[in-house]
Order: structure tokens, then sequence, then C-alpha cells
């Protein structure tokens, strides 16, 4: 079979100008789902490039059932022609037919139309064939540039910020280490000085040589600290990309490998500028996605594992509305009203952490996405600036979103260097802030007032899209006891 391919999205984009033309046309792609009728064989079929599937109409004299089957891949030549019955407007009834690809009898991913989510996840080299992995991937593409734009829009710059770092920008300690196996067994072989350095000890010269960059390197938990140090130069700048914790847990929320956008925006002087930046950033993105990707987040909508289903009309409102806005003292008090009573808790207090259920609890209550700000200093990193007035608080906050919790964090950045230097004498040892020297030398050396956020690129896609796991969004998920490819 020869001729020009046609692609299944072009096909359907066009179909009223197609239908009764009498041009024959090529298509590649795969059986998704078959069916036998009558006299026909009815294909589900699919070539990646349109999240609507094509019915093909397979005459029974052309092949029988039974030599098709779900997986195959098919090099198809027919026409476009008026489908009488319900379900699709259009279908493509087939005149010749190769097989390019056939399936093995084992292939898992048979009847995914009746499979749960989780056990399709157990083939994440598979997954993208089936419906929902692969408009959750479209979606994703879609969601990634939507975010791109609202930055591009606002005069953001783009830079790259390093995967491999030798600072711990949260500190919480639950960060991969890197090294270099090859490179520690040369070092235990050798206990002679370097000859280009004949005053060093042999016990410095062991030291040095156990790290690859001769400190101590890890895969980065954020690229924060490294967009600060552009801010001077490039004032606002943002940044997307991987981050990777180390945390215990296998939580529907929880990844060991995510994508975080990551702001930075010079010459603010205020947390509500930046939280006014991180709330358009975010409805500009279920804006355009509700224009743009709407077929995709239908199909995605269908598998909410939720008790009423998200429709168009429940996100146009959280674009049209103001996020709330509470201090945390405002959230406590709110807590302790309407939540501890009812639930018969103990009260909470400025010294209090917001739990999970209290940060769903207050997203239930007004039905919308909730700015928590100034929380107390002590919750929150060395960098982050104190508030004035006797230093209790911080201009700090974090965007709770119904059904996820947490989805975006930030803060105005300690501009101060003597408050910086306690902040860090407090919080870290002597060698961790020595390997801090430079973020001080951006303060000693003239410092920008400056703030930004971050925002976890999976958690608006799980938001957005109300599915089940954390582990749909994104192509190959990692956590722990779990790294299969």
């Amino acid at each position: 079979m020869k001729g020009r391919v046609t692609l299944v999205k072009t096909l359907l984009a066009n179909s009223m100008g197609l239908v009764g033309s009498g041009n024959s046309f090529t298509i590649k792609g795969c059986v998704r789902r078959k069916r036998g009728l009558k006299n026909n064989l009815f294909l589900v079929f699919n070539d990646g490039s349109s999240v609507q599937n094509l019915q093909v109409v397979i005459p029974a004299d052309r092949m029988h059932s039974s030599d098709i089957k779900e997986g195959d891949i098919l090099n198809l030549e027919g026409q476009l022609v008026e489908s009488p019955a319900a379900g699709q407007t259009v279908e493509f009834v087939t005149h010749k037919l190769e097989k390019l690809s056939e399936r093995h009898e084992s292939y898992p991913l048979a009847n995914t139309h009746k499979m749960p989510l989780d056990s399709i996840r157990k083939y994440p080299h598979l997954q993208t064939r089936t419906d929902y992995f692969q408009n959750m991937m479209l979606l994703r593409s879609d969601a990634e540039f939507a975010f791109h734009d609202f930055f591009r829009r606002n005069n953001f710059v783009k830079v790259t910020t390093p995967v491999l770092t030798s600072n711990d920008c949260e500190g919480a300690g639950e960060c991969f280490t890197v090294h270099s196996e090859s490179y520690r067994d040369a070092a235990k072989l050798s206990d002679s000085v370097d000859p280009c350095n004949e005053s060093s000890s042999k016990e410095s010269h062991s030291r040095t040589r156990q790290h690859f960059f001769s400190v101590p390197t890890q895969l980065t938990v954020s690229g924060q600290l490294h967009l600060e140090s552009l801010v001077n130069g490039l004032r606002d700048v943002y940044t997307f990309g991987p981050a990777f914790r180390a945390e215990n847990s296998r939580t529907i929320r929880h990844l060991s490998e995510f994508y975080m956008l990551e702001a930075e925006m010079g010459y603010v002087d205020s947390v509500h500028s930046i939280m006014d930046n991180a709330e358009q950033c975010v409805k500009h993105a279920i804006d355009n996605l509700l224009s743009e990707s709407h077929d995709k987040i239908k199909i995605l909508w269908k598998k909410a594992d939720h008790d009423s289903k998200p429709t168009a009309k429940d996100w146009r409102h959280v674009v049209d509305s103001e996020f709330i806005r509470l201090s945390f003292a405002e959230a406590i008090g709110i807590l302790n009203n309407d939540f501890v009573t009812q639930e018969g808790k103990e009260k909470l207090n400025m010294r209090s952490h917001l739990l999970r259920e209290h940060e769903l609890f207050l997203t239930d209550k007004f039905k919308l996405p909730v700015f928590v700000f100034n929380y107390p200093k002590q919750q929150k990193a060395f960098y982050v600036r104190e508030n004035e007035g006797g230093g209790k608080t911080s201009a700090s906050f974090d965007l709770l979103v119904p059904r996820v919790s947490e989805l975006a964090g930030g803060s105005l950045r300690e501009e101060r260097v003597d408050k910086l230097e306690q902040r860090m004498k407090e919080s870290m040892d002597e060698t961790s802030r020595a390997a801090l020297d430079w973020y001080l030398d951006l303060r000693r050396f003239g410092s920008v007032p400056h703030g930004g956020y971050g925002i976890g690129f999976e958690r608006f896609l799980l938001w957005l899209t109300a599915s089940s796991n954390i582990r749909n969004t994104i192509p190959f998920p990692r956590h722990i006891y779990h790294c299969p490819m």
C-alpha cells in the first residue's frame, strides 16, 4: 500500500469537507478496541495525533475479525463517510488493510477502558496507548506552555537552574546525594600527594578526592537560591524543571521526582504583590486550558474519583473569583471556631502547624483556593523575611486548593544581611553556613528587595483533572521503592 499518510486529527477537523469527496486516504495507527456487528468489524482507532478516536469500518470480506486484535498497528486505505449510527458523525470505511505490527498474546492493555488506572500504571512504557494517559500527557504539555505564556506576557526571563547543587534550599535534609563510585574507588587506591600541589597534605588530598566536585553534592530540591542570584541583573526570572525529595512517603500526593515552576521578582516589598502574581499565574493557566484544551480535560474529568464530576462552570468560577486571603492568625481563629469545636480536638495557637485536614477544611469552607500568609517565623526557612514589629511572623504564604491542599508557597526574601546571618546561625551548622557564603554576598554587595514563589506542576494537574493519584499526572512516576525504568 502506498500513498501519503493523513493524520486522524486532519480527517476529523476537516470531516465535513471530506465526506462524500470520493477521495481515498491512508492512515496508520493502533487498534484501541474492536467489536463485530452484522457484516462489519468496527475498530476504535487512534494514531496519537488526536484526543478523539476514529471509528474504522472493515467489511467482513476484507479480513476476518479474529485476525485483528487490540494493540495491532495497521496501515489502512479508505474513505471518510457520514456515520449512520449515534456516537460519531463520520467513520472511515476501509478497502485496503495491512498489518504493520501484530501485538503479542501477552499484551496487558487489551480492554483498557475497563481497567483501573492503578493497573494501567504498572506499564509506564505502554500507558499512553490508553485514552486516559494519552490525554493526560497531552494536557501536561499544554499546561506547561500555558504557564510559559503567562511569564512571557509578564516580561519574566526564562532561565535554567542546576539539577546538581551543593546547597539544600529547604534545609530539610531530605535530599538525594550524588557521587561517583568509580571516582571514590580510585581515591582509595592512592595515598600519594597530588603532584601538582606538593604542599597539600595526604589527609586533605584524600578528603578532597572523596567527592567528584570536591564538595558534597545533591540533586536539587529547588532552584530558588539560584534564581535569587540572577534577580539583580535580570529583575524578574523564572524556571521550570525537576526537583527531588527523598521523602519516605507513598501518599497519592507525593513524588520523589517532580516538576516545579519557580518565579523570583525583583523590587517587590510586599508579600501581597507576590500573591497577586501567583494568583494571576494560576488563573491564566486554568483559563488557557479551559479554552484551548477543553476536549482533553473533559475526558479526564470522566475518570475523576469524586462524588461530583468537575465541570467547566466550576472552573470558570475559580478563574472569575478572587482567591481568599487569610493571615495565619485568622486561619487559626476560623479553625478554632468552626473545625476544632465540631471535631472535639485540641485548640490551635500561633505555635501550631496547619495539618492537611486543617487546610482542606479551609478550602471546603470557602469553595475556593485560599492564601494563608504571615506564618510564624520558626515555621519557615531561613531565607524568609521577618515581618516588622517583633519578628514573630514572616512575610510568607501558602496557596491551598481543594482536594490537594498545598499547591504553591512563597515569600519575601530576607534582604537584611544581619537578620539573614542570625537566622542562618539559628538553623544550620557552620559547614552549611560556609557553603552559603555566596548567598550572603547577594546582600553584602547591594541587595535588591525581592521575593518569589514555586508551584508544584503535578499538583496543579492533580487539582485541575481531579485525578485520584498524582502518579497519574507524570509519564514515569518515581517514589520510594519504585523506579522501574
